[in-house]
C-alpha cells in the first residue's frame, strides 16, 4: 500500500489549463488513488505526468512503438517493482520512480467529444490506465485485461466516475464528429506495429456487447526524460 506518491506535472502544452483548468490537480489526484489502490507500492513512489499534445505524441509514438501517428497517452515504466524485496520500494531515501505518462490534448478532447463523455472524466480514464501501466499490469491478454479494467473501473468509481468501457449504442447512424484541429488524427485503432514497442499506449473503449478485443504487443524500454528537458512546469 503506498503510503505517498509525489506526482511532477510538466506542462509543455499550456492550452490544458484553458480547457481543463484545474488539469494539475486532477492529475495528481487521479494518478495517486491509482497507485495507492494497485497495492503495489508500500512506500514512497513518484510518478511525472506530462499534459502535452499530438506533435510530442506522435513523434515517442514513432521512436518508441514504431507507429506514425499520435495517440492519447503513452507510459514509460521505471524500473521494475521487486516485491518480494521490502527495500525495492525506495532508492536511497528517496522516493521510487515509478516512470512518465505523456498525453495528448488533441487526441484527448476529440476522443471525449466522440464517446460522449465529460473531458475531465476521459483524462482521468487515460491517467489511471497509465499509471497501472507503470505499476506492469497490462492487457496482452483478456485475463490480463480484465484485470486490469476491472481496477480502474475501482478506481474511477471511487472517483465518481462510471464505468469507460462501455459506450451506449445510439439510436440510428451517428453523425460524424469534428475532430479537434484540421490536422487530428483518426481515432486510436487496435493494431499495433511490428517492429518492438518501447512504451506503453492507452485504452480503447468498446460498446456493450462487442467481441474480444485483439490483444495488444507492449515493451518497457523508458523514454529518455532529456527528450522533455525543455517542458515547463504547471503553475
Amino acid at each position: 500500500m503506498s503510503e505517498f506518491c509525489l506526482v511532477q506535472i510538466m506542462a509543455p502544452n499550456e492550452e490544458w489549463f484553458r480547457v481543463l483548468p484545474n488539469a494539475n490537480q486532477l492529475a495528481t489526484d487521479v494518478v495517486q488513488r491509482a497507485v495507492r489502490e494497485s497495492g503495489k507500492v508500500h512506500a514512497n513512489s513518484e510518478v511525472s505526468v506530462v499534459l502535452s499534445d499530438d506533435r510530442e505524441l506522435h513523434l515517442l509514438n514513432k521512436e518508441y512503438r514504431g507507429v506514425d501517428k499520435p495517440t492519447n497517452v503513452l507510459s514509460f515504466p521505471g524500473p521494475e517493482i521487486e516485491p518480494e524485496d521490502p527495500n525495492s520500494y525506495t532508492v536511497r531515501d528517496r522516493p521510487h520512480v515509478l516512470g512518465d505518462i505523456v498525453l495528448s490534448l488533441e487526441t484527448t478532447e476529440r476522443e471525449a467529444r466522440e464517446q460522449n463523455k465529460e473531458l475531465k472524466h476521459h483524462v482521468a480514464h487515460l491517467l489511471v490506465h497509465g499509471a497501472l501501466h507503470l505499476l506492469r499490469y497490462d492487457h496482452e491478454n483478456e485475463a490480463d485485461a480484465q484485470v486490469m479494467e476491472n481496477l480502474e473501473r475501482k478506481v474511477l468509481a471511487g472517483l465518481g466516475i462510471g464505468d469507460p468501457y462501455v459506450l451506449e449504442e445510439d439510436e440510428g447512424e451517428a453523425e460524424p464528429v469534428a475532430p479537434a484541429t484540421e490536422s487530428a488524427p483518426a481515432a486510436v485503432d487496435d493494431d499495433v506495429a511490428s517492429v518492438p514497442a518501447a512504451a506503453l499506449r492507452g485504452p480503447k473503449p468498446r460498446r456493450k456487447a462487442a467481441a474480444k478485443r485483439t490483444p495488444k504487443k507492449v515493451a518497457t524500454k523508458p523514454a529518455p526524460k532529456a527528450k522533455r528537458a525543455a517542458a515547463k512546469k504547471a503553475p
